[in-house]
C-alpha cells in the first residue's frame, strides 16, 4: 500500500508538473498570438497606407499625363504656326527680290 501511495504521489506530482508546463505553454502561445495579431494589424495598416500612396501617385501621373498631352498639342499648334510664318516670310522675301529686280537702278 505504501508503494501504491508513493506511486500515486509521484503520478500526482508529475500531473501537477505537466499542468504547470501546459499552463506556461498556453501563456507563451497566448503571448505569441498577441504579437502575431499586432504584426498583422500593423501590416494591414501599412498596406492601406501603401495603397493610398499608390492611388495618390497614380492621380499625379494622370494629371501629369494630361499636362503633357496639352503641352504636346500646344507644341504642335506652334509648329504649324511657325511653318506658316516661315512660308509668309519666304513669300515676302520673294516679293522683295522681285521688286528689287523690277526697280530701275537709282
Amino acid at each position: 500500500k505504501a508503494r501504491l501511495d508513493k506511486e500515486r504521489d509521484v503520478a500526482f506530482d508529475l500531473a501537477a508538473d505537466l499542468r504547470a508546463q501546459l499552463n506556461a505553454a498556453k501563456g507563451e502561445l497566448s503571448q505569441h498570438q498577441m504579437t502575431l495579431d499586432s504584426a498583422i494589424r500593423k501590416s494591414e495598416e501599412e498596406k492601406i497606407f501603401a495603397v493610398a500612396e499608390l492611388q495618390e501617385e497614380r492621380a499625379k501621373n494622370r494629371s501629369a499625363n494630361k499636362h503633357i498631352k496639352m503641352l504636346d498639342e500646344v507644341r504642335e499648334a506652334l509648329e504649324i504656326e511657325l511653318k506658316d510664318e516661315q512660308a509668309r516670310c519666304n513669300e515676302l522675301e520673294n516679293q522683295k527680290e522681285t521688286m528689287v529686280l523690277a526697280m530701275p537702278e537709282l
